[in-house]
Parts: structure tokens; C-alpha cells; sequence
């Protein structure tokens, strides 16, 4: 397969579609809401609202989960990463060469006249 349909590792087609088939089940939630609304004035039954209400919630929340699964598959999410891959490893205060103290026992870094902690003459 060509490396423009991979990113990060994850095809991108499976999250196209996901995508797509959430914005359809959106707005068929959002259809279904505008829908529970006007189910009483022609029918006359307030009840009957109240399953087109729950149907277009249920449509809207599985709808905004697709759409988020998708999102985060083909990796918009994780614009960052690009940005930080490459970065090299920071040298930490541990690697560096340390003198010890003859009087407290204190670390200090190579280069200093004085203990850090007790203050007496190092070499």
C-alpha cells in the first residue's frame, strides 16, 4: 500500500468512512428531533413525541461517537506528534560528572570550589 493512505500506522479509509456514516447518522438525529416536535400537531397524541425524541438522541450520540472515532483514527487529533517525533533526547543533571564532598557526602557538579550544601573546599 502507497504511504499516503497510512498515518501513524492506521489506514485512513476505515476512518473516511466512519466519518462520513457519523455525519449522516447526525443528521438524521437532527431530523428526528425537528421531527418529535411536529409528531404531535399532526396526530394529536402528545405521547408519540416522546419515542421520536429518545430515537434522535440515541442518533446524535452514536452519530458524535463515530465522528469522534474517525477523527482520532486518521490522526487529527494527534497533530502534535509530528512536531515532537524527531526531537533528541534532553541530557539530564544525572549523566553529568559529579565530585562527592569528603566532609558531607553531598554530590556536586565537576567544576565547583565549594560543597553546595556544606560549603567547604572541594579537591
Amino acid at each position: 500500500m502507497r504511504n499516503s493512505q497510512y498515518r501513524f500506522g492506521k489506514s485512513t479509509s476505515g476512518s473516511s468512512t466512519r466519518v462520513i456514516i457519523g455525519i449522516i447518522v447526525v443528521i438524521l438525529g437532527i431530523f428526528m428531533f425537528f421531527s418529535s416536535v411536529l409528531v404531535p400537531i399532526f396526530t394529536k397524541n402528545v405521547f408519540l413525541m416522546f419515542p421520536f425524541f429518545f430515537g434522535a438522541f440515541i442518533f446524535l450520540v452514536i452519530g458524535m461517537i463515530l465522528l469522534t472515532i474517525g477523527r482520532i483514527k486518521r490522526g487529527k487529533s494527534f497533530d502534535m506528534y509530528d512536531a515532537t517525533y524527531d526531537m533528541p533526547l534532553t541530557e539530564t543533571n544525572s549523566e553529568l560528572p559529579k565530585i562527592i564532598c569528603p566532609y558531607c557526602g553531598e554530590h556536586n557538579l565537576k567544576g565547583e570550589k565549594f560543597c553546595k550544601s556544606c560549603q567547604s573546599p572541594l579537591e
